[in-house]
């Protein structure tokens, strides 16, 4: 799993001013360690198995491959979730409840106060708090793609602009090579 410092704003699975990271931990960093208050672990726990509900809320897609707990490998998972708290959204992976647990990883203040007031996923009242972080996501989904296909273009430009190049760029920027990626990369050629 990648590590991403407490509280910034920059996760795996999302970006932007309204995220705040937690929990992304790495045997290579330190992390803060302390009890948590009572009822924390247990929330953690709830969130985590609905994780698959927080996901589909907000509309992240799903991360492929088992990530493995780098401090004990004593856990894996591949899911993440997160915890709207008015302005922010604090997104977590699901291994956060064994980081706290067995690693005794004491995640921010202000994230388990918003835990502790948050609705679980998998609720109306859940679904309507994320709606703004969903609409924000989709935005940050449409960007990384228009800065994909702009480094795409630019590859297939250095290649000498062939039918091949766009194939290729295709494939090495987009995983797969379908007419719409390619056409997508022919309109972004045009645009520079």
């Amino acid at each position: 799993m990648s590590w991403f410092p407490d509280l910034g704003t920059t996760t795996q699975v999302d970006s932007g001013e309204h995220v705040r990271a937690v929990g992304w931990l790495s045997a290579q960093q330190p992390f803060p360690v302390g009890a948590v208050p009572a009822g924390i672990l247990d929330r953690l726990w709830q969130f985590a198995g609905k994780s698959d509900d927080s996901i589909d809320a907000l509309g992240w897609g799903i991360a492929m491959g088992l990530h493995d707990c780098e401090l004990c490998n004593g856990c894996s998972g591949t899911r993440n979730f997160g915890v709207p708290s008015s302005e922010l959204l604090f997104v977590a992976p699901q291994m956060l409840p064994h980081y706290v647990e067995v690693h005794r990883y004491l995640p921010p203040a202000e994230f388990m106060r918003a835990l502790m007031q948050s609705p679980l996923p998998g609720t109306d009242e859940y679904r309507v708090l994320v709606a703004p972080f969903r609409r924000l996501h989709e935005r940050y989904r449409e960007r990384c793609k228009e800065e994909r296909l702009e480094r795409a273009a630019r590859w297939v430009r250095e290649q000498g602009g062939s039918e091949q190049a766009i194939r290729e760029a295709s494939l090495r920027f987009f995983g797969g090579s379908s007419t719409e990626t390619g056409e997508l990369i022919r309109r972004a050629l045009t645009k520079a």
